[in-house]
């Protein structure tokens, strides 16, 4: 009797475990998706979206003041958490995906609500306005040929011993950039760049480097495109001297386009 009582307990054993080894296997995939590494090109398009965000709120008007104040905010924080994310995918930390789902729905909660149907912008120029009709023909559009430079104003500041690369900055264009005397790009329009290279001065005993480049031109709330470098440098900011580079918000570069873009012409009056 003690023989077939040991017996039938070794079975129960034998099958608990199997079940727990099967359950475990079944549990594994769904825990290793949740908990799978958030890649930095995951996290790039994260930072486009965020600024095609920016875009959205740049487009509402006057009449919309309230919303876009309270979408201000949000965005600011949603930008705040992006900046930890990222932060946590440079050190190698692990990022699910659940984290990143939850920040890009909120993204584009705050895109969805800006381009709303019910805002003052979308009505056209006012509460009482009529939605415009899409055009019938083709917009023309002016070239901006290669080698065109135009000064930019930083919104963000540069500094070697900070910036990483992939990290995202954004300035705007100081004056209206000409062509044929008619203004394609004007004073304002939002440029977005990316740090491509650092070099820290504490780091390599040398003068501090940051290369970059720019990305995106919106004008007049369309986002264009290009393909653009800061000159002189050929795309890098040096520091003189043994001292990082610092570029504080305010500082004006100049960038040079590398290849022509086709930008939407203004109607004429």
């Amino acid at each position: 009797m003690p023989s077939r009582l040991a017996s039938r307990a070794g079975i129960n054993g034998i099958r608990r475990a199997a079940l727990l080894l099967t359950v475990a296997l079944f549990a594994a995939p769904t825990l290793a998706q949740s908990v799978s590494p958030v890649t930095p090109q995951e996290i790039l398009h994260l930072q486009d979206s965020v600024f095609e965000a920016a875009v959205d709120l740049g487009r509402l008007r006057t009449g919309d003041a309230v919303l876009l104040q309270q979408l201000r905010g949000e965005l600011d924080h949603l930008r705040d958490e992006l900046a930890s994310l990222t932060d946590r995918v440079r050190k190698r930390e692990p990022v699910s995906r659940a984290e990143l789902t939850v920040v890009r729905d909120r993204v584009e909660d705050v895109r969805r609500r800006a381009r709303g149907e019910n805002t003052v912008t979308a009505a056209g120029l006012g509460p009482g306005a009529v939605a415009l009709a899409p055009p019938s023909t083709a917009v023309p559009t002016i070239q901006v040929l290669a080698g065109t430079r135009i000064d930019v104003r930083l919104l963000n500041g540069l500094n070697s011993a900070t910036a990483r690369i992939d990290d995202r900055f954004e300035a705007t264009t100081v004056a209206d950039l000409m062509v044929d005397g008619r203004p394609v790009v004007p004073a304002g329009s939002l440029v977005r760049g990316v740090v491509t290279a650092v070099q820290p001065a504490a780091v390599t005993k040398r003068p501090g480097r940051i290369g970059v480049r720019f990305d995106y031109l919106t004008v007049r709330y369309r986002a264009y495109r290009i393909q653009a470098t800061v000159t002189p440098g050929n795309g890098t900011i040096a520091a003189a001297g043994h001292r990082d580079v610092e570029r504080r918000a305010g500082a004006t570069l100049r960038l040079r386009f590398e290849s022509p873009v086709a930008i939407a012409a203004l109607p004429s009056p």
